[in-house]
């Protein structure tokens, strides 16, 4: 998969349903984030579906997972939010900014928002 640092728009890929292929975009996250790269990490998010950066977390490790879910914009954070486990989700959750967190929740319908915050 190539990621091209000019696009203006990047195309999301559908869900990847390999574990190896999911697993190759978590290294390159980690990778992104211990180099301290985050314009790499957000090249990454611009053309992945939120379920699959969910799915890329169970290969991270927490504080990746924080560091990941701080680089997405509120609307990516809420899909995320909605996908991971809720053990991450709890960790993300205590990781959010209280100013940040009405405008992640205001993404999501409001039974999925009352389902996240329980």
């Amino acid at each position: 998969m190539i990621f091209p640092a000019t696009l203006a728009t990047p195309q999301r890929h559908p869900l990847m349903t390999a574990r190896v292929d999911v697993q190759r975009i978590a290294t390159m996250i980690h990778t992104y984030l211990a180099a301290s790269q985050p314009a790499k990490v957000r090249e990454v998010i611009a053309t992945l579906h939120p379920a699959d950066l969910a799915d890329a977390m169970i290969f991270l490790d927490a504080p990746d997972d924080v560091a990941l879910y701080r680089l997405l914009d509120p609307a990516e954070a809420a899909e995320v939010l909605d996908e991971v486990d809720t053990t991450t989700r709890a960790a993300l959750l205590e990781a959010t900014p209280p100013d940040r967190l009405p405008a992640i929740l205001s993404r999501l319908p409001a039974d999925e928002g009352a389902t996240i915050l329980r």
